[in-house]
């Protein structure tokens, strides 16, 4: 966290460095969010397995133009991607707590998820070529992705020897915060004075780690019946999405 609070303190020096140049756009970005490997698998006997379906991200960036060749970029991203519910369901039940012997099949027990979604703060730096009346960018950019992640509730009332209790898993934390890297190109078309038709196509990663607690609840709390934690599931996985955008930018 340090490393990227300095990373954008000197990115925020430079920029100031640049004041002659003055050169600032803004942009707005959207299109679909395609998961990759691990991310997007469903493999059950994996634990790594992210089980994320396409879909959305959107984009808010600002240009500080250095010369006509380099810009510095600070953008804001936010990513959506529903989860495989059918096959996260079935991943479940498969590492539930092995007293229980849960089936997928079974009819009490009760099973909700919702999707992964993360939003990015992100600085650095954009390359262009001029093609004519139009503009090829390469960018590359860090900084810090604070995730919403997919936490499921389970439960089950039918435990073994247990009539006064019910199996329950529930998430341990809402949210985490890693780093996340994108590299990227765009393309850009003047459609009108100062306003360009931009086009792009990237890559972003980030590391997640998530866990949840596997419980025996009593059906009626009180003090004589706890709640008693039997088990705990975490994982860390490696996320990583093509992003293909449509936007506009504005100069000033």
């Amino acid at each position: 966290m340090r490393r990227i609070v300095l990373f954008i303190v000197l990115c925020v020096i430079s920029i100031k460095s640049y004041a002659q140049s003055n050169e600032w756009s803004y942009g707005l970005s959207m299109g679909p969010s395609l998961p990759l490997g691990n991310y997007a698998s469903s493999d059950l006997s994996s634990d790594k397995s992210g089980f994320a379906e396409p879909g959305f991200f959107l984009d808010a960036s600002a240009f500080y133009e250095v010369n006509s060749s380099f810009s510095w970029v600070g953008r804001i991203r936010f990513e959506n991607n529903p989860v495989d519910e059918f096959t996260a369901y079935e991943k479940t039940v498969l590492d539930a707590y092995p007293e229980m012997k849960l089936t997928a099949d079974d009819k009490d027990t009760d099973f909700d998820i919702n999707g992964w979604l993360s939003g990015s703060l992100l600085v650095g730096g954009q390359y262009r070529w001029t093609i004519v009346n139009s503009y090829l960018d390469v960018y590359g950019l860090i900084g810090m992705r604070i995730w919403f992640l997919p936490k499921h509730d389970l439960s089950n009332p039918n435990v073994e020897n247990r009539p006064n209790m019910t199996y329950v898993e529930s998430a341990e934390k809402d949210q985490d915060i890693s780093l996340s890297t994108v590299a990227g190109l765009a393309y850009s078309i003047p459609i009108k004075d100062l306003i360009y038709l931009r086009f792009n196509f990237d890559w972003s990663a980030a590391r997640v780690t998530s866990s949840y607690s596997q419980n025996y609840v009593p059906k009626e709390v009180t003090n004589e019946t706890p709640i008693e934690k039997v088990g705990d599931i975490s994982y860390s996985a490696y996320t990583s999405n093509l992003n293909l955008g449509i936007g506009l930018v504005y100069q000033f």
